[in-house]
């Protein structure tokens, strides 16, 4: 397990931008991570914390796994990174042809990304930021035209209604059940 690592001196918080954060609460109260190994976040001051959405769907096999830590290693010394707008490299291109080897005829491929909904997660983050859940519930909803957060039987509703014919238009989008939810608050 990699050792938590506290900051040597508070930390400016004021350079960095993050992307779809709040990032006037984040700064209020930040949360910070230290390391990870498996599926867990440690964070700072030593708390493990599950990465239950594999970092944004990047990390599906866990943090910090050897094997995958000496690939990307090697692939480093070869080529660290390169854009895909306008410019290519072999290999996504071999992994792509490799899974539709792999994957059935006729896929629709579409993706549910929900904003703020009403999971225990959400009682796990009112409690870290030390507050009521009915609070945490209105914090959120300002910043939602439909003025409540979303529920899991919404997002439900959606994967649902992504998995009927009728969906068959859909294909290679992504679907916000999040009430017209406003994300780029700073």
């Amino acid at each position: 397990m990699n050792a938590p690592q506290q900051p040597s001196q508070p930390l400016d918080l004021e350079h960095y931008w993050m992307p779809y954060t709040n990032n006037r609460e984040f700064k209020r109260s930040p949360r910070m991570i230290a390391s990870a190994e498996g599926m867990y976040y440690t964070t700072v001051e030593g708390k493990k914390v599950l990465d239950g959405l594999a970092t944004l769907w990047c990390v599906n096999a866990g943090h910090c796994r050897p094997k995958i830590v000496e690939a990307i290693r090697k692939q480093a010394g070869i080529l660290d990174f390169s854009s895909s707008f306008s410019l290519g490299h072999p290999l996504p291109f071999e992994v792509a042809r490799r899974i539709a080897e792999l994957a059935p005829e006729g896929i629709y491929v579409s993706a549910v990304a929900p904003g703020v909904i009403d999971t225990p997660q959400l009682e796990v983050d009112a409690r870290d930021l030390g507050l009521p859940l009915k609070e945490m519930h209105a914090i959120y909803a300002k910043g939602i035209p439909a003025g409540r957060i979303g529920t899991a039987e919404e997002v439900a509703a959606t994967i649902s209604f992504l998995a009927t014919e009728t969906a068959a238009a859909y294909v290679g989008q992504t679907l916000h059940p999040n009430g017209g939810e406003i994300r780029c608050s700073m």
